[in-house]
């Protein structure tokens, strides 16, 4: 095995068990802290009043701030579970926010009024023999993975944006463009390692994989995980763009090429929106996984054949290169409201009817970024090769409105958060929409967990009681409600 640390981890010089806060400062700041303090003395826990509270505090999402009792940055499984033991001994107990990458639009990972278990220094990327697979910590980022299985000559299925913790992406499902050719994020996990509500520390049995494959991290803490990872070492990647007026045409004429040929190695997702120094612009993401780097550059060619681009950045590339240009379009900071749909796998005139309005209304001020994103789920994604909770087994469209902005201006948070419901809610009303939802990027709300779930709904439903009758990680991305 080959071991390698791929997460600069945040390093201050001021723990709580060395210089930070004194003992009694722990017992009279909100919680008695001195307790777990004792049991692990080089736990690192920050209160609200250490002077880098904030900053680790620090989440994607900044149009709600959330203030937990306290933040703690295991390393081992001892600490993890001597935390848990902590948090359900406590009367009443203290809910528990599991964070690693901190992208949840809801802000659930740092939750008011609970204690945090941030896994982000558990960051352990370890490859296989054969590497056909890696054991990677609970606190792996997308990028730095990326990074590291670029020097064996490797990939593994993940997001778009670098920054996104793999086990949270991936155990609520994990929609991204190597989709078609490797499967969806939750296919990728052969195993896992995780401490429970009742502080015990397990490998991972086939019920509790089932419901890791997408049903979300909401069972106790992962603590790290077994992931499939597959040999390619090029792929072709970049970027078409059309002007927004030619888009009616356009999407015509791809849903025809899709029609005629949709290879599993393609991984096309779609942007609608401003694009700097250009305008608005339908922008293909384009993305091959494919030996074949011929095949897919005549594929390529059939895009680059709807019209004339603006912009056409498609090259022979890797998978860390591509996750570098995507920062810019998930930095963090961002007030913002995101919405989300499940669409068929065809571009319809009606669909393409009721985006237009929106797409043609997307804010072109500098600090706003609306935009309206296609994530196509086909090829393996749609073929599961082990048992999964994930419900959308069909091909698919996963569609997302953004609407964010950096400016404290109070009207403009309001116009980009207004226009993403609108884009959803006008969606839904045109009956465009398909059967289920993606629970990661759906609002919390009446009836929410039945619809994304679907048929794995009742069996989640009572998993999660077995697991964790007294909610201790209740308030996760998939503690939606109360499932009782």
């Amino acid at each position: 095995m080959e071991e390698v640390h791929g997460h600069t981890t945040y390093k201050s010089d001021a723990f709580l068990h060395s210089n930070g806060p004194s003992s009694s400062t722990l017992q009279t700041e909100l919680l008695d802290l001195s307790v777990l303090q004792e049991t692990c003395q080089d736990l690192k826990v920050f209160t609200q009043s250490h002077p880098d509270f904030e900053k680790l505090n620090g989440v994607w999402q900044t149009l709600h701030i959330n203030t937990p009792l306290a933040i703690t940055r295991p390393t081992t499984t001892k600490e993890i579970s001597s935390i848990i033991k902590f948090c359900s001994s406590r009367k009443p107990q203290i809910q528990i926010s599991v964070r690693s990458g901190g992208h949840d639009p809801w802000n659930r990972s740092n939750l008011t009024d609970t204690l945090v278990v941030d896994v982000r220094d558990i960051n352990h990327i370890n490859l296989s023999s054969d590497k056909t697979s890696a054991v990677i910590g609970g606190g792996v980022m997308g990028g730095p993975l990326a990074a590291r299985l670029e020097e064996h000559g490797l990939v593994a299925t993940m997001g778009g944006c670098h920054s996104v913790g793999y086990t949270g992406w991936s155990t609520g499902g994990g929609y991204g463009s190597l989709n078609g050719a490797f499967g969806m994020g939750c296919d990728q996990i052969l195993s896992a390692r995780m401490i429970l509500a009742n502080g015990k520390i397990v490998d991972a049995d086939e019920e509790m994989l089932w419901a890791l494959r997408g049903g979300g991290c909401g069972w106790g803490v992962v603590y790290e995980m077994q992931i499939r990872v597959y040999r390619l070492e090029k792929l072709l990647a970049g970027m078409i763009v059309y002007p927004i007026e030619e888009v009616e045409r356009i999407l015509g004429e791809y849903q025809e090429v899709l029609d005629q040929e949709y290879p599993d190695e393609y991984g096309g997702e779609v942007m609608f929106g401003p694009f700097p120094g250009v305008g608005r612009v339908v922008c293909f993401l384009f993305m091959w996984a494919g030996i074949d780097i011929e095949r897919g550059m005549k594929f390529a060619d059939k895009i680059r054949g709807l019209g004339s681009p603006l912009i056409d950045t498609i090259a022979e590339t890797t998978l860390t290169a591509w996750s570098e240009a995507g920062k810019s379009f998930a930095p963090y900071g961002l007030k913002s409201t995101m919405r989300s749909h499940l669409l068929p796998d065809r571009i319809t005139p009606d669909l393409v009817t009721t985006l237009l309005p929106h797409i043609n209304n997307t804010f072109l001020s500098p600090t706003a970024m609306t935009v309206v994103l296609f994530h196509p789920a086909h090829g393996r994604a749609t073929k599961p090769a082990l048992s999964s909770s994930f419900a959308k087994r069909t091909s698919h469209i996963m569609v997302e409105a953004i609407g964010a902005t950096f400016s404290d201006d109070a009207t403009e948070v309001t116009a980009v958060e207004e226009w993403a419901n609108s884009v959803a809610d006008d969606l839904e009303k045109a009956g465009v929409i398909d059967i289920g939802g993606y629970i990661a990027l759906t609002e919390p709300g009446e009836g929410v967990a039945e619809k994304c779930f679907g048929t794995s709904w009742q069996k989640l439903k009572t998993f999660k009681n077995e697991i964790d009758p007294e909610w201790l990680f209740g308030n996760g991305v998939f503690g939606v409600g109360k499932w009782r």
